[in-house]
């Protein structure tokens, strides 16, 4: 126990070696003359506690770390380069939608609005945080930037990881390993600059710290406080991060180290949280599939080994999911883990399973890369706690240890060459900028559609105005899979400049976001007061379907310019085509 703490202390004050070998010749009354001295001192030592090879071993590792963290920041960097302008649409939604709020009415408005949305929506969108589009739109405002949306993303997959592994308090040489095991999956990576997905971790990360903090152990009162505030917070992230609940329970029930009050204050927080989903109706989108699921509970039992044989195929054979090895490393973790480790992680692992296996029953496109985020944060929380209070046999010291170390890099460096592979092949050909991140149904990225928001941007760059009669019933502007046109052009000018010279009309509602676009009065008022204004403009005629939605909210647009302007078409403007239309005032 003595080394260990006079190791701690040489960690902490950035000792080296020599002072910690002149502490044990203290502590064992000896000199070290000769290379025979320094075997016996080892051998004493070790004789003493086995674990205290780390002493040594730490001293050799301490730099290791840095290598598990550099080839994390290597797989970011590179798959930011390769994705560049052709992020998905749905990236940006939510900065635009703060952006436009924080714009147009009052901070308490805007909060209040998104505050109702986040209890009250169809499908979960950035659009309905408070902290996914106020914050990073409060940054833009303060100075401009397409990419704050993925800055943020990336602060809040690193807090997340932050916090567990703070947690945990590993030193260096398990530090390394910790990090080489993180950095196998490439999940983490992907979305970790996309979509904020991954902001589902926060709370997980969040109630495992609380749960595992030795100061609030003995805080019932502030464990509960904290427990409620994490219950709102989870409300402003991606839905399934509400499952935390789970960690709380489970801890409730099997730690019983832990004191009563503590314990009565997990159950009560998991409990309240379990109460709020159930009376929200758990998450609209996933719940509903779920809901489908065990609705016929039958038949789910029934299909288990297909389902089992489904999943298998998934993830260990065509790598749907992810990368296997963390996976693999999952299970591994799970049957050597301690049995606290064993009972609460393990079981929120197991939950997460069922989630899997309820999506693989509705439908198998409903397994996504996504959605098995969770599932990979509960294996990488296994592995972690493992390297931390792993406790060798005599017979067996460091096999286990060592298996997830020797897997953890390989995975790590098959990562690495899986991106850079993936970054040698053109978007255009696989319609999406990161790997893991598309599904059959969305995150499609088109990169002529990317460009040709940089056309219109570079035309309002020459101080030109655009009228814009935009198809919103078009795929890429769904619920489904939203290109984003406007919320690209939006972030790129600025609030001020495209209200000035872009108008977008439209019958619609907001879909999503409110970037500016009118409505057909205000749009009269536009068209009367550029007919004042006798000056020669162009009109865009963009998306142009033979939806007949969008047909006959076009022709009424049409009309509106048609009975104001003289037009010099260069083609007839009914026509199912992308054109650019000269006109003059009356």
């Amino acid at each position: 126990m003595k080394f260990t703490i006079l190791r701690r202390q040489a960690q902490r004050k950035f000792l080296s070696p020599d002072f910690l070998l002149t502490q044990i010749e203290d502590e064992l009354n000896c000199s070290v003359k000769t290379p025979k001295d320094s075997l016996r001192i080892t051998l004493t030592v070790l004789k003493r506690s086995p674990h205290n090879l780390t002493m040594f071993k730490d001293f050799k590792m301490n730099r290791v770390w840095i290598l598990g963290a550099i080839l994390i920041f290597v797989s970011i960097v590179l798959r930011a380069f390769h994705m560049g302008q052709n992020y998905s649409g749905w990236d940006v939604l939510g900065i635009a939608e703060g952006i436009y709020k924080l714009k147009t009415m009052s901070l308490w408005e805007a909060v209040n609005q998104i505050f109702h949305q986040s209890r009250n929506y169809q499908y979960w969108c950035t659009t309905d945080s408070l902290i996914l589009s106020l914050i990073p739109a409060s940054f833009y405002l303060i100075f401009p930037w397409e990419y704050w949306a993925h800055a943020f993303t990336f602060f809040l997959s690193f807090f997340a990881f932050y916090l567990s592994i703070r947690t945990l308090r590993p030193n260096s040489t398990q530090l390394a390993v910790i990090l080489f095991a993180l950095a196998s999956s490439s999940i983490f990576m992907t979305f970790s600059i996309s979509y904020p997905y991954i902001s589902a971790l926060l709370p997980h990360a969040i109630a495992f710290s609380i749960v595992r903090s030795d100061r609030l152990r003995d805080r019932p009162r502030i464990t509960f406080i904290l427990g409620l505030i994490l219950c709102e917070l989870s409300f402003h992230l991606y839905e399934i991060g509400r499952l935390f609940f789970g960690l709380f329970l489970t801890h409730a029930v099997f730690d019983k180290e832990a004191k009563p009050k503590t314990r009565f204050a997990w159950g009560l927080v998991g409990t309240l949280m379990l109460g709020i989903l159930i009376h929200h109706h758990l998450f609209r989108g996933q719940g509903h599939m779920v809901h489908q699921s065990f609705g016929t509970f039958g038949t789910l039992v029934g299909n288990i080994p297909n389902l089992l044989m489904m999943v298998f195929d998934y993830a260990f054979v065509r790598w749907e999911f992810d990368l296997p090895i963390l996976i693999a490393l999952g299970f591994v973790a799970l049957f050597y883990s301690r049995p606290l480790d064993r009972k609460t992680l393990g079981f929120m692992l197991l939950g997460c399973w069922i989630l899997i296996f309820s999506l693989a029953q509705s439908a198998e496109w409903e397994m996504r890369p996504r959605r098995f985020l969770l599932v990979q944060y509960y294996n990488f929380l296994l592995v972690a706690s493992l390297v931390k209070n792993y406790k060798p046999s005599p017979k067996n010291r460091y096999s286990a240890l060592f298996f997830i170390a020797l897997f953890a890099t390989i995975g790590t460096f098959w990562q690495i060459g899986h991106t850079i592979s993936f970054s040698t092949m053109p978007i255009s050909h696989t319609n999406r900028s990161m790997p893991y991140i598309l599904s059959k149904a969305d995150f499609f990225v088109r990169p002529n559609q990317v460009s040709w928001a940089d056309e219109i941007v570079d035309r309002l760059s020459k101080n030109e105005s655009l009228i814009l009669i935009y198809n919103f019933y078009s795929f890429p502007e769904n619920t489904t899979d939203p290109l984003g046109l406007l919320e690209r052009i939006y972030l790129k000018i600025g609030h001020e400049q495209f209200q000035r010279h872009v108008l977008v009309p439209t019958d619609r509602t907001a879909r999503y976001s409110h970037v500016p676009f009118v409505d057909k009065e205000h749009f009269i008022k536009e068209i009367e007061r550029i007919k004042n204004s006798n000056k020669e403009f162009e009109i865009h005629i963009y998306k142009d379907t033979t939806d007949p939605n969008f047909n006959r909210e076009r022709e009424e647009f049409q009309k509106i310019i048609s009975e104001n302007l003289i037009l010099d078409s260069c083609q007839p403007i009914d026509q199912n085509w992308d054109c650019m239309t000269a006109a003059t005032s009356n």
